[in-house]
């Protein structure tokens, strides 16, 4: 299957997807989108899923690579009367010179970029002295069973997700990376059944 259908096929499902776990991340979305202030920037905006969490007050650009998702997020903006500018480009280059904003938002994106420490250079560059970077991702379980599951089923969930990693560090990459400072929690996303649940960060960096 092309690029182009899994970006068509993923950006489908999204909206499904999303409804589906929307109550069970509905706090992680307010520790990060909501928690925003001035100029700010999400990246890996998908079809807008953070858009209702932010405040009112801000200046919102909205990027994402996938040419089908920007469509959704357009669609999405004018529904709910958001006023950002939507952009069609990837994570890796970020199209914005230096100390360009407040705040960044990611969520649910480094697990499927190629190079989270590019991104994180590419997140603390554009961001402002004393900018502050909000994340949530899922990470690789530190439970022993449910590590080794992930790491059989990685390969073909990232052919299905177009590129979503199950077993990535990203909070040590966080950590290690040269921001100021980093407050990283650990969570378990408990979903419906006791033993299906997903290990997740949340927190903020400052540059």
């Amino acid at each position: 299957m092309s690029k182009n259908i899994h970006e068509l096929v993923f950006a489908f499902a999204y909206d499904y997807l999303d409804m589906i776990v929307a109550d069970f991340v509905k706090e992680y979305r307010v520790l990060t989108a909501g928690m925003v202030s001035g100029s700010v920037l999400e990246i890996g905006a998908g079809a807008g899923a953070n858009l209702s969490f932010y405040p009112g007050n801000i200046s919102l650009t909205l990027l994402d690579k996938n040419p089908y998702m920007v469509k959704k997020l357009l669609k999405k903006t004018k529904l709910l009367d958001v006023d950002a500018e939507v952009i069609l480009d990837s994570a890796e280059i970020l199209p914005f010179p230096d100390n360009s904003f407040d705040s960044v938002v990611v969520t649910l994106v480094l697990c499927m970029v190629d190079n989270v420490n590019s991104v994180l250079d590419e997140i603390y560059r554009v961001l402002k002295p004393g900018g502050k970077f909000y994340f949530y991702e899922h990470i690789h379980s530190s439970n022993q069973r449910r590590s080794r599951v992930e790491n059989y089923i990685n390969p073909i969930w990232r052919i299905l997700s177009t590129g979503c990693n199950l077993n990535r560090n990203t909070n040590e990459l966080i950590m290690n990376h040269k921001f100021s400072e980093s407050k990283v929690e650990i969570k378990d996303l408990q979903l419906w059944f006791p033993w299906l649940s997903i290990t997740n960060i949340v927190g903020f960096a400052t540059v």
